[in-house]
């Protein structure tokens, strides 16, 4: 009996593990690129909770929007961001795929646009999971390269 305990324990532990490994991505599509550091913090999780988004600090320089903020959400998650652009409308699309494990991960998530045009722009991010459909977590006006 006490060795069925043992193995329950080790498999647990071993499920935890494999869910919970840290990695960083590094993506460049077309004008966006990306990075996502993941699974910073780990700690075990029974409820169904998938994403929670802490608050976005959003730069602009003479020619680049940047933006980084921290998502917490189930470990072995895959995280893709995409953008569109169309005249002044920036959207962002941060898209969490798979079952995920039951444990939650810190991801700190930092996008840079560049080159981006001078102008006032309306930048909307949007988080999805899965097939459900993207929810807005941040829309702010920003202005490129000018003083208003």
């Amino acid at each position: 009996m006490k060795k069925r305990g043992l193995l329950v324990i080790l498999l647990f532990s071993l499920l935890f593990l494999l869910g919970c490994k840290s990695s960083v991505i590094n993506e460049t599509k077309g004008i966006l690129s990306y990075s996502i550091k993941g699974c910073i913090n780990k700690q075990f999780n029974t409820e169904k909770r998938t994403i929670k988004e802490e608050s976005i600090v959003i730069e602009s320089t003479e020619n680049s929007i940047n933006f980084k903020h921290k998502a917490t959400h189930l470990c072995g998650l895959d995280i893709e961001l995409q953008q569109s652009i169309k005249d002044a409308q920036i959207t962002i699309i941060e898209i969490f795929t798979g079952q995920g494990a039951k444990c939650i991960c810190d991801s700190e998530i930092s996008a840079k646009l560049f080159p981006i045009g001078r102008g006032v722009y309306n930048l909307k991010i949007y988080t999805k999971v899965n097939d459900e459909p993207p929810e807005l977590i941040k829309e702010s006006e920003i202005a490129v390269g000018t003083t208003t």
